[in-house]
Order: C-alpha cells, then sequence, then structure tokens
C-alpha cells in the first residue's frame, strides 16, 4: 500500500454518499431500536481490544461485526460534523484542533479510515511522529482487510460496509476517482469507479460490492 501521498498533503474529498439529515436521524434511531436489549455485541468487543493496541484482532470480523451493531450508520453519523471541522482545520493548519476533532469523530466511529490518516498527519506536524504511528497502523490495517476481500474486479469486488471505504482504499494505494455508478456484480449491488493512478496516469475499472450498507437501508426503511 502506498500511503506516503496521504503522509505528506491529505486530500479532502467527499466520503460519504448524500442523505437527508432527517433521514439519517431516523435510521440511526430505528438502528438502535431493533438492538435486543442485553444482547452481546462482539463488536465492541473487538473494538475494545483494538483501543486498547491489540492489533492481534481479525480487522474483518471487527468490520464485518459492526455492521451487525447499533453504532452501523454507514450513510452517515454523528462523526460527520466532526470530520468537516477536522478537514477544515488541516486546511487552515491549526493541527492541534484537528486532532482534537479527529478523536472526537473516532469517538463516534473508531473504523473511519481517514480520519486516522488525517490524524496521523496532525500529529506529525505537531513533531510526534510516534504517537502518530498508532493511527497509521490503524489505517493499514483496515484497508488491507478491505484489499483482501476481493480483486476489484466484477466478478470479485471488495466487499465494503460503506461508501467512505471505498475512498479509503483508493487513496491509500494510490487511485483516484474520475466517476462513479451504480452497478451489478453478479446479482450484488456494486458501485463501479473509473479511477486513475495519480502517479503513473494508469486507468482501471474498480468494482466494490455494497450489499450490506444497501441491506441496511432496505433494513431501515421496510414497513414495521
Amino acid at each position: 500500500m502506498d500511503s506516503s501521498s496521504e503522509r505528506q498533503n491529505p486530500p479532502v474529498r467527499p466520503s460519504r454518499a448524500v442523505v437527508p439529515a432527517l433521514l439519517l436521524a431516523c435510521l440511526a434511531t430505528l438502528a438502535q431500536a431493533q438492538q435486543p436489549a442485553g444482547a452481546v455485541d462482539p463488536y465492541h468487543v473487538l473494538l475494545q481490544r483494538l483501543q486498547a493496541k491489540d492489533t492481534s484482532i481479525d480487522f474483518t470480523v471487527l468490520r464485518l461485526g459492526l455492521t451487525k451493531s447499533a453504532d452501523y450508520s454507514p450513510y452517515g453519523s454523528d462523526a460527520d460534523t466532526y470530520q468537516d471541522s477536522l478537514r477544515v482545520a488541516l486546511e487552515r493548519r491549526d493541527f492541534r484542533h484537528a486532532v482534537a476533532e479527529a478523536d472526537s469523530a473516532l469517538a463516534i466511529d473508531y473504523l473511519d479510515v481517514r480520519t486516522h490518516v488525517y490524524r496521523a498527519y496532525a500529529i506529525e506536524q505537531l513533531g510526534d511522529s510516534t504517537a502518530a504511528a498508532w493511527d497509521h497502523v490503524v489505517a493499514s490495517r483496515l484497508v488491507r482487510s478491505i484489499s483482501e476481500s476481493g480483486a476489484g474486479t466484477v466478478d470479485s469486488p471488495y466487499v465494503v460496509i460503506s461508501v467512505s471505504e471505498e475512498y479509503a482504499l483508493l487513496n491509500m494505494t494510490g487511485y483516484e476517482s474520475d466517476g462513479q455508478a451504480l452497478g451489478k456484480c453478479g446479482a450484488r449491488p456494486c458501485d463501479v469507479l473509473d479511477v486513475h493512478n495519480h502517479r503513473t496516469g494508469a486507468k482501471r475499472r474498480v468494482y466494490f460490492d455494497i450489499s450490506l450498507p444497501e441491506a441496511f437501508l432496505d433494513r431501515m426503511l421496510k414497513p414495521q
């Protein structure tokens, strides 16, 4: 994975589908209501281990576990506001404020790759590359999990739990999107992105299986 461009000057690009704020609030409420009372949440068990610096966990199990948690919100969450403020702080080179906003965002969505990358960049600019190393580790392991889920082809798409994972994988591997469309990978819904390598200019088409976020949306919109 090539994350050097992210470390030098992390890009500011759209990372989520545009969904009305009222709909997001309703989806979040419904998701919490559907979580059985007293249910064991394997996602939070793994998340606590990761936050305690245990990198022996299975990051794919962690990511997929989020989709079964009440915290799952693939089309936006309260973390969005902090992520927006984080990007503004980076543009202003207010790195201390950027770290604070990143911490607030990660308290809500710890699996957002680019928040970790931005946080690491801000900490490095403050002169603490050792502290920044942890965020690079988490971001790299999350992206590795995505990249190992498929080959990015129509027959073997990458399996993602959110649109933000699509752009995280592209950015961390040196690609930029030239356009996005909905498509099919067999019977599965897919995002189809035409991309180019920002160093070589090489172009390719990348397929992402969006079955999980689509299933979430279907569940939330299904009449009770």
